[in-house]
């Protein structure tokens, strides 16, 4: 029985060919989070300090699954920003968007690195992020704040370790949890193909 045969070849390897397709909803719930953590009122004298939650979150997906969220989810989450920061419309969505090609570019070579190497790649991608923002803001005529916009690149290099950690967590339980869904699939087409080949006879 055709049907019966390539039922009982369905198995949870089909869970490793869908991997980056996966972790979707949990991208969109870090995504959501990282943007209130970012843009959430604070007190002036920690605001300057308040780590860029939401681009670590693009870069994080960028490079762990760059065909899940790719540029869309960089432009959205920089879209985002602009409209929450009242800043020249694109402007983050622009800069935003560089961070995210730039980690899908380098996401063979960085994702398996140490965590402490994919920190430096973060840090040195978001000070990239803040000197494009620095020139839009110059050429657009807005305040540039002097030294206090860079006061938040070391206190966002080093949130990687918090925010790559419970991203990493959270997908493995997703990981974790549909192969045991896939597994449960698979024996119940396992368990109907059997009952096919035994009624199928009967019928004859």
């Amino acid at each position: 029985n055709r049907t019966a045969s390539r039922a009982g070849e369905f198995s949870p390897g089909d869970f490793r060919m869908n991997r980056d397709s996966e972790p979707r909803g949990l991208m969109l719930v870090s995504a959501l989070v990282g943007l209130v953590l970012q843009v959430i009122p604070l007190p002036s004298l920690i605001a300057p300090v308040r780590p860029a939650f939401l681009v670590l979150v693009v870069i994080y997906w960028s490079l762990m699954a760059p065909r899940a969220g790719g540029l869309t989810l960089a432009f959205i989450s920089g879209l985002a920003l602009d409209v929450f920061k009242g800043a020249v419309l694109g402007q983050y969505a622009l800069t935003t968007s560089l961070v995210g090609y730039i980690a899908i570019r380098q996401h063979n070579l960085i994702r398996n690195k140490p965590p402490f190497e994919q920190m430096i790649f973060a840090g040195l991608v978001l000070f990239l992020w803040e000197l494009l923002l620095l020139l839009i803001d110059g050429w657009a005529g807005q305040s540039v704040t002097g030294a206090m916009r860079w006061l938040h690149l070391p206190f966002s290099a080093m949130a990687w370790f918090l925010v790559a950690g419970v991203l990493r967590q959270g997908d493995r339980l997703g990981e974790v949890r549909h192969e045991h869904h896939v597994v449960i699939g698979a024996q119940r087409l396992r368990r109907n193909s059997v009952l096919r080949a035994e009624l199928l006879p009967g019928a004859e």
